[in-house]
């Protein structure tokens, strides 16, 4: 995703994706003033694969991570 739109429709696209990449590296940020440095921030689902690489405050990058955690779960 670009960061300056061409048009109407990649302004608003650019908008909602650094805007929530925004919020989450505030929200790590602030988390990390609080409780220390040394938390590990993993990102899972689907959708986490677009912003992965677009930030430092992700550490591990798992797609699965719930489905792995509801088959441990049902398996227990």
């Amino acid at each position: 995703v670009q960061v300056l739109g061409t048009n109407t429709i990649s302004s608003m696209q650019s908008g909602i994706f650094y805007g929530y990449l925004g919020q989450v590296e505030y929200l790590v940020n602030q988390l990390k003033n609080n409780y220390g440095s040394d938390l590990k921030v993993i990102a899972t689902g689907g959708l986490a694969t677009n912003f992965k690489d677009c930030t430092q405050v992700i550490d591990i990058y798992d797609e699965y991570l719930t489905l792995k955690g509801l088959r441990w779960l049902a398996e227990s």
